[in-house]
């Protein structure tokens, strides 16, 4: 082919069955268009310019003889179906460049081992990895990863591990059905909801979550679980509302401080006393800087806001590392009266009723009731004579909001929080 061809039409060479085994693209090429060697399967070598910076839809589907494709590091885009049914691939490089990549790329890819991804790589979409079924064994997604589609890994039965960021969001139906030798499944946290049959028919027996995901009508149908270990943190998302999660669930919290003293609500009941911490409620606010505290026996239910001391037994180095097991429910906080501090915001609760969401992590402070004296928690810190409600952002000028959440012009008469220059709100009684 002239070395001058700068365009060459779709599907140029596609259904060459016969003759063509090896092709070489003309320097001047910045697109390789949609369908260009369709079902070209005696094709086993092309060589590709370093100008492409497209791969079309269906380029090279069914080019069953195509041993390897050196992408190029100028490529940003590879269409749908581009290496559909390439069954001799065992190994792809995907450069960084790439930013997209089509549904069904490497559907069918029978025997391909192992695969690199970009770390721009926003999706994948659906059926990307369907039928990968011989070889394909372990797989390290990259941290840019905000969606899983539909199918998008199913029938993959060779894969035994594959490693999930924090970044991933969605997870699509029947995106790891059939995946056989798939045991274990870990999910970020950030997942917040499951979708139908996701793990149908695979060989996941064990579900670990870290957040309380919304359940669609049948996320376990045809599946083999046995065990769903929840495992909360203070980076846990806690949906609100969400379904009872079934069947055998697990939740543990855990968190690891520099302070003995803490506050917690947990989403479902726990023991009030162990080896490793004690718990207690806020009984009265005294003055601005005492609080008096009483011991909480036996179990505390599902969203009770209690204070949390740490034993010296859960003492490691100078870090106090806290672990909570119990029986999972939930609290949904959008009918309640009161206050929520979550991440960087301050809301009160009848303000986000509707279709704002609220995620109300472990250690953040939950308000109950509106006047001076009626807040059940908040954060508590002993380097000083002060009482601190604990992660709320915020640097420079003070701030002062009343416990509505409204901010004031300053420092007013009651209880009312301020936003320091070193990032802590703290409650104060003028």
């Amino acid at each position: 082919m002239p070395e001058t061809v700068e365009t060459i039409g779709i599907y140029a060479f596609g259904y060459n069955r016969k003759s063509l085994k090896s092709a070489k693209l003309p320097s001047k090429l910045k697109s390789i268009p949609d369908g260009i060697f369709y079902l070209c399967d005696k094709l086993e070598t092309v060589n590709i310019p370093p100008t492409i910076t497209r791969i079309g839809d269906s380029a090279f589907t069914w080019c069953s003889s195509l041993k390897s494709f050196p992408i190029p590091e100028t490529v940003t885009y590879i269409g749908s179906y581009a290496f559909e049914f390439c069954a001799s691939f065992d190994e792809l490089v995907i450069p960084e460049s790439v930013q997209a990549i089509g549904r069904n790329a490497f559907y069918g890819c029978l025997n391909l081992q192992s695969i690199s991804l970009p770390g721009n790589l926003k999706a994948i979409e659906d059926y990307t990895f369907y039928q990968c079924t011989n070889s394909l064994q372990s797989l390290v997604l990259p941290n840019s990863i905000e969606r899983i589609g539909n199918y998008a890994f199913g029938a993959c039965n060779s894969l035994k591990n594959i490693k999930l960021h924090n970044n991933l969001k969605t997870v699509g139906s029947y995106a790891f059905s059939g995946c056989r030798s798939l045991t274990t499944l870990d999910l970020p946290y950030k997942v917040d909801s499951l979708s139908d049959n996701f793990i149908a028919n695979s060989g996941v027996k064990d579900l670990v979550l870290h957040s309380v995901p919304k359940l669609s009508e049948s996320p376990f149908t045809d599946s083999k679980i046995e065990d769903i270990h929840l495992h909360l943190t203070d980076s846990s998302y806690l949906g609100l509302p969400v379904a009872p999660v079934t069947p055998t669930t697990m939740p543990t919290y855990s968190r690891t401080t520099n302070s003995e003293w803490g506050t917690l609500v947990l989403p479902f009941d726990a023991e009030a006393e162990s080896e490793q911490y004690e718990l207690y409620e806020a009984k009265e606010l005294i003055d601005e800087t005492t609080l008096k505290l009483k011991r909480v026996y036996g179990q505390v239910m599902a969203g009770t806001p209690v204070f949390v001391h740490i034993l010296p037994a859960s003492k490691r180095g100078d870090k106090y590392e806290l672990s909570i097991t119990g029986t999972y429910s939930v609290k949904d906080l959008s009918d309640e009266q009161g206050y929520i501090i979550s991440n960087d915001k301050f809301w009160n609760i009848q303000d986000v009723r509707g279709n704002k969401k609220v995620y109300c992590a472990p250690f953040h402070a939950y308000f109950s009731g509106s006047l001076t004296n009626e807040a059940h928690q908040f954060g508590l810190s002993h380097s000083d004579a002060t009482t601190d409600i604990r992660v709320v952002e915020g640097s420079g000028r003070p701030t002062y909001y009343h416990l509505s959440g409204r901010t004031t012009d300053g420092a007013q008469r009651g209880v009312h929080l301020v936003r320091s220059a070193d990032g802590m709100v703290k409650k104060v009684l003028k």
